[in-house]
């Protein structure tokens, strides 16, 4: 088998591996359901071929009725069977469909931080949603698997009923010489492997071209989906849309997008049908040459009434079964081929880490970056230089810089979100790659810039849990600022936030849900606190009172602090001043801000001016 071959056997094998993982009563179900539905079209064909043949002979009014008592009861058996089974097809495929989206959020949740932001990898998401959504690559697998089985199944009975008339025609032959030959068996089993031949030559090409053309949309889709989701469905950017009549240049953009996908359904409609079309063409082809040659038979007495019936009906069955079997086939290549991103999603490895080491509960902590650099995945430059600091236990840490200097980057390091290209990060001396990444992040509260709340009750988005301590979570929101807020709400902690799924929840200004993020982080009462622009959204007051309760809240804790806003750095016991990837300046705000050469003087003199008149 040349290596081509392999990754295909290998890529099926893997999907029907990841079918049972999902849910491993899903095919042993739908392939039971199949040989019981494979027998019905047969008890039609036969049972009618005895009935009429017991009539050509004349026998007995009891022979006839049994007949038809046993057909009528082999059918009525088999249909409430199969609606049972269908039943329990439909619930197990839902759970099956539940299953697999469970299992692509937790692969999702749970994988390497790196991967979310990669192009690569937002494209691969994006395939699997297209695939998902709009073909049911995947969780049509047991349904294509069984049809598969099935019109394997239907073709040995036709043949061997096929081969057995064949036998019987041959020795009538011999009987009844010169009446009739052989020669349209022939021609018939020659032109059903042509047949066969044509159409998956067909369907290889659909194989290979499909995904192809798949990946070339994948990224107008994905723009598409944007549009569709983030900007026309998104009501709080109704006002840019109005003020700014964005509508005309999302609406072109979504017809670009359009012709393009509408270009791509024609040529993938294109590959996929013909196959289907001479598939059918020659099945027509084929029932003609069958009639002809069982007419032919029957006119030369080699087969009687019922076995003109029987012959004619098992052909048909045959020849459907194999125009079946190659449709189905080639669906379920085409949709192996979909599925590659599937698969890629469920092998990313996770990043080569000890992680051996335990975080000892000593509640005295000290990070030390020694002499880190970072640079982000596909790109040739440095985030962070050469960087070496120290945070020591219940040190309060402000990072300041311009937009792009590697403040962030810092925190995401910090966060063990990326791991240092070049240097380490130390917890109590020990490399935190060493620690459990769970344990590690049990230590920290972070409020990121881009921070997110769920359309969950507050409470829950302030313990970020189903399950909390009520009174622990109304003194996190109490802290920072939120009471007054809180007592107008009549459900308090239990109120939902937003309308995504309750008609009563309740929208949150950009302030107050900055609020509750901070709460979220004093609720988990970690070891340190990580602030990334914990005000940016607050209005003056609310962020005066945030600094001026800013040690309070801390409660002692080392916390470090990112911040625009000179003005909240001197609360803190020192400032790192990063500028293009490296630190710069370290030291106490008086002390910065006395080197009059330095970035900081000039970062603070640029915002001081504003409130100097």
């Amino acid at each position: 088998m040349d290596k081509g071959k392999q990754e295909k056997t290998g890529k099926k094998y893997q999907i029907i591996r990841l079918i049972h993982k999902v849910d491993g009563k899903i095919l042993p179900l739908f392939l039971i359901s199949a040989v019981i539905e494979t027998f019905l079209p047969y008890i039609n064909i036969g049972m009618p071929a005895l009935i009429l043949d017991a009539l050509s002979k004349k026998q007995g009014k009891e022979t006839i009725i049994f007949y038809i008592i046993i057909t009528v009861l082999l059918n009525a058996f088999i249909l409430l069977v199969t609606s049972i089974l269908n039943y329990f097809k439909g619930m197990r495929s839902y759970h099956f469909s539940n299953k697999y989206s469970w299992m692509k959020t937790e692969k999702i949740f749970t994988m390497d931080y790196p991967y979310l932001e990669d192009s690569d990898f937002i494209n691969l998401r994006q395939n699997i949603r297209y695939n998902d959504e709009d073909t049911g690559a995947f969780t049509g697998m047991p349904g294509r698997i069984a049809g598969i089985f099935q019109a394997c199944l239907s073709i040995g009975i036709a043949f061997v009923s096929f081969v057995t008339l064949f036998v019987q025609i041959i020795f009538s032959i011999r009987e009844k010489e010169g009446q009739a030959t052989p020669w349209m068996f022939v021609l018939l089993i020659l032109f059903i492997c042509f047949s066969i031949w044509t159409v998956r030559k067909l369907q290889k090409k659909a194989e290979k071209s499909i995904p192809e053309m798949t990946e070339k949309v994948v990224s107008d889709n994905r723009a598409s989906m944007y549009l569709a989701e983030e900007v026309v469905h998104n009501y709080s950017l109704g006002k840019d849309v109005r003020v700014y009549e964005i509508d005309k240049l999302v609406i072109d953009e979504m017809e670009k997008m359009d012709q393009s996908y509408t270009e791509y359904c024609r040529k993938s409609n294109k590959v996929t049908t013909l196959p289907g079309a001479i598939s059918s063409a020659s099945s027509a082809i084929i029932s003609g040459i069958v009639f002809s040659v069982v007419g032919i038979y029957a006119l030369s007495g080699m087969i009687g009434v019922g076995s003109v019936v029987f012959t004619v009906g098992v052909v048909e069955q045959f020849i459907s079964s194999i125009s079946n079997l190659i449709f189905r086939m080639g669906d379920f290549s085409i949709s192996c081929a979909r599925l590659d991103a599937v698969l890629k999603l469920f092998h990313l490895p996770k990043l080569k880490r000890d992680e051996n080491n335990v975080v000892k509960k000593a509640g005295q902590y000290e990070i030390e970056f020694r002499n880190v650099s970072f640079q982000y995945p596909k790109t040739d430059r440095w985030a962070l230089k050469n960087v070496s600091l120290k945070i020591r236990n219940g040190e309060h840490i402000a990072v300041v810089g311009t937009n792009g200097s590697g403040k962030t980057t810092l925190i995401k390091l910090l966060c063990r979100l990326y791991d240092p290209t070049e240097g380490e990060i130390l917890l109590n001396g020990v490399d935190i790659r060493s620690f459990s990444e769970k344990e590690y992040l049990e230590l920290l509260s972070i409020v990121f810039q881009d921070f997110k709340l769920f359309a969950f009750t507050l409470g829950e988005n302030v313990a970020a849990a189903e399950s909390y301590e009520k009174e622990k979570a109304r003194e996190a929101l109490i802290k920072v600022g939120f009471e007054d807020r809180l007592k107008r709400l009549e459900k308090g902690l239990e109120t939902s936030l937003y309308r995504d799924f309750e008609e009563e929840g309740v929208e949150v200004s950009g302030g107050e849900a900055q609020k509750i993020a901070i709460a979220r982080a004093l609720y988990r009462n970690a070891s340190m606190i990580i602030l990334d622009e914990p005000t940016a959204a607050l209005d003056p007051i609310a962020e005066q009172e945030i600094y001026e309760k800013f040690h309070t809240l801390v409660e002692g804790k080392t916390a470090v602090y990112i911040s625009h806003r000179l003005s909240s750095c001197r609360f803190c016991d020192t400032i790192l001043v990063i500028h293009e990837g490296k630190l710069v300046q370290k030291g106490s705000h008086d002390d910065l801000v006395r080197q009059t050469e330095g970035k900081y003087y000039e970062l603070w003199n640029a915002q001081a001016q504003y409130y100097m008149k």
